[in-house]
């Protein structure tokens, strides 16, 4: 049969190639998510501790205070615990000089079990402190190999470059790099000594001896010990008695809970700064489409072999009669269709090893394709294949083997009823599910051009942006950028609108109101340079010293705040800023959050040249974009050609590109998938036209 046709043969085996293929490639992407610091030693005794505290907005928070860490010391079945600030909160990254070049290396502080409560792979030196110890500095083997040549680093100096000072660490040990799909943080740790107790950017992972069985009675021990500890350590930090009554009314209406390391990719209902999340509905989505994928490639496999048996029936009703066995032929042909099967299983994981080496595959192939996780799928697709080349072969066998052989000696052959109506379901449920991705695929098409081109309340088409080193806002660069033909305006600001699903939080109290907000700090010039329109009041002067400008979401929920009044912008000072305006609705955050909260526009006179890192370009409509995005990266390259950091000016397309990166991964990879569907069915409807 593969001999007198070719063509139905050839387009066969591929249908099944492509249709294993995707299988394999969706289920890598299921095992990648469902295994998700799973690769993290002893995960399943880690635990992330969570709370509520002075959040209004969300329920449940990975950012805690240092001081809710010190109760652990005495809580039952904690082994040890890691606490570190954390560092999906701010970009801390560190300057190093090594020979003639200067590295940058991303940072943060923890205590004396930050690493060895979290592994045991330690490469080189001690990666924990003595109890009382600050000195020196734990690092990564990667960031060792990056500065050192070497892992063996151990009493070595990092020389870091500080905004005002340069100064030799000494490090004291290297750890094994935690595993790339866990959200722990590859970066060097010095020793933290903060004495704020209640500063509330700490991250905590809790090392158990045993789980306990109660977790809820558990964490209700850790609160009355927490409110136990809380006056002395607010007492401690200079606090007032007005200020440690109000905390401590805080503390007893905050809640705490444990969630544990292997399912906090999925845990959607606390706040974090990690932007790496898993859904689980995309899991099922996984599942679901592998299925359909497989059905469409087994039926199609089905009617192929269905088509085929009329031509065969007179061949094997002959080898009947001179003598051949009925359960013989049977078996022969279901063999047949399962070793084709086999093939076809290998040759789609061959396809896949050589898919992730093009160029492109990134945009619908992850990097997580071959582990030794993986291997049990090979061994799962092989017995699928089995399975498929038996559902494919079994009915065909049976009818091309029924015929009374003086029928088969000087008749005709076609399907009996029961087959045509068995071909024509099949065919139909093939086109019905091709039909169904293909809908699919519409839908997210539609969500792909709402990301780009509904309205955000800015000029996002004519913004040019770039990222670059701390302190980096000067004149001199804003003249510099003013003077290229085509900039219509330049501004700073501390973070991107509509790049991040959050920003910095501020939880203060305004006329006997517990508000919450997020802000970002900005200069006097930014709501012009983005095009953003006011409501009410005036745009920042270059006059404010402290000022404020808020949403409309703000302005509907604080009714009791006005233009003039005063803004608290934290618990310590509680006439901080004036508002000055009031600002239109905008997109603040992703489109996967609601963007009807309240939100600040903050302008701080006095420290405002230490945040501002990221540069906002406000490029006229009739301009050359590109050629003026290469003389903008060319001026900022040149200006920070020290930092390997910077990298070249984008438009903010590019920039969505990056923060919605893993769903167009997605629907790159959907379009694959309803493209494979729809060669299927095609192939199915050739068989069937074969058949005719």
């Amino acid at each position: 049969m593969a001999r007198r046709f070719k063509t139905a043969t050839t387009l066969n085996l591929i249908g099944l190639v492509l249709a294993f293929a995707t299988f394999y490639l969706l289920m890598t992407q299921f095992i990648y998510q469902v295994t998700y610091n799973h690769d993290v030693e002893n995960y399943e005794r880690l635990y992330r501790l969570e709370c509520n505290y002075l959040y209004n907005e969300e329920a449940y928070n990975d950012n805690v205070c240092l001081g809710f860490t010190y109760a652990l010391d005495s809580m039952p079945l904690v082994k040890s615990y890691s606490v570190a600030v954390n560092v999906n909160n701010a970009n801390y990254i560190l300057r190093v000089q090594k020979e003639d070049s200067v590295l940058e290396v991303p940072y943060t502080w923890g205590n004396n079990t930050v690493i060895s409560a979290l592994t045991s792979y330690t490469v080189d030196g001690s990666i924990e402190w003595e109890k009382d110890s600050t000195e020196g500095i734990i690092i990564p083997a990667s960031i060792a190999q990056e500065c050192f040549g070497t892992t063996q680093a151990t009493g070595k100096e990092l020389k870091t470059l500080w905004p005002n000072e340069t100064v030799d660490y000494k490090v004291i040990g290297v750890y094994e790099d935690f595993p790339k799909n866990s959200e722990l943080w590859n970066c060097i740790y010095f020793r933290d000594n903060q004495t704020a107790a209640f500063n509330t950017e700490y991250k905590c992972i809790i090392k158990f001896t045993q789980v306990p069985d109660d977790m809820t009675l558990w964490t209700d021990s850790l609160k009355k010990v927490i409110l136990q500890l809380a006056p002395k350590l607010l007492q401690e930090q200079g606090d007032a008695i007005k200020e440690i009554d109000t905390e401590t009314k805080n503390l007893q209406i905050t809640d705490f809970r444990l969630t544990p390391l292997g399912n906090s990719y999925f845990e959607n209902s606390s706040f974090s700064f990690d932007d790496h999340r898993g859904y689980r509905a995309m899991l099922l989505i996984l599942i679901i489409t592998s299925i359909i994928v497989l059905f469409i490639a087994s039926s199609n496999f089905l009617n192929f072999t269905l088509a085929e048996s009329p031509m065969r029936v007179r061949s094997l009703n002959t080898r009947l009669v001179l003598g051949a066995q009925r359960h013989t032929l049977r078996s022969a042909m279901v063999t047949e269709n399962v070793i084709v099967a086999i093939i076809a299983c290998l040759i789609a994981i061959a396809t896949c090893a050589l898919l992730t080496k093009l160029p492109s595959a990134d945009q619908f192939i992850t990097d997580h394709v071959f582990n030794n996780k993986t291997l049990p799928l090979i061994s799962l697709m092989l017995v699928v294949a089995v399975v498929v080349g038996l559902v494919a072969g079994i009915y065909p066998a049976k009818f091309a083997t029924s015929f009374p052989l003086a029928f088969v000696l000087k008749g005709t052959f076609g399907l009996t009823l029961q087959g045509i109506k068995l071909r024509t379901a099949i065919v139909g449920l093939q086109l019905f599910f091709s039909m169904l991705t293909m809908s699919y695929l519409s839908i997210l098409f539609l969500q792909t051009d709402y990301i780009y081109h509904s309205d955000y309340g800015y000029n996002k088409d004519q913004i040019l942006i770039n990222s670059l080193p701390s302190t980096a806002a000067n004149d001199t660069l804003w003249e510099k950028l003013m003077s290229l033909s085509g900039v219509n305006e330049v501004s700073f600001s501390d973070a991107l609108l509509g790049a991040t699903d959050t920003h910095n939080p501020i939880m203060t109290s305004s006329q006997g109101h517990n508000i919450t907000f997020r802000y970002i700090i900005t200069e006097a010039n930014y709501l012009q340079t983005m095009g953003i329109g006011l409501a009410e009041g005036r745009y920042f002067s270059p006059d404010d010293c402290t000022a404020v400008i808020i949403n409309e979401a703000a302005r509907q929920q604080w009714h009791w705040l006005g233009l003039g009044d005063k803004l608290s912008l934290s618990l310590l000072s509680p006439d901080s800023a004036t508002i000055v305006g009031v600002c239109k609705d905008i997109r603040y955050g992703t489109t996967r959050i609601s963007n009807d909260k309240p939100f600040v526009f903050v302008l701080d006179g006095d420290s405002i040249e230490s945040y501002l890192n990221q540069m906002n370009v406000l490029i006229s409509p009739h301009a050359d974009k590109e050629h003026i995005r290469q003389q903008i990266s060319k001026m900022v390259m040149g200006e920070f050609k020290q930092s390997k950091r910077v990298q070249n000016a984008v438009y903010f397309d590019k920039i969505l590109e990056n923060t919605y990166k893993n769903e167009l991964q997605y629907i790159n990879m959907i379009m694959f998938i309803s493209i494979i569907c729809l060669v299927i069915t095609l192939i199915g409807v050739f068989c069937l036209t074969m058949f005719d």
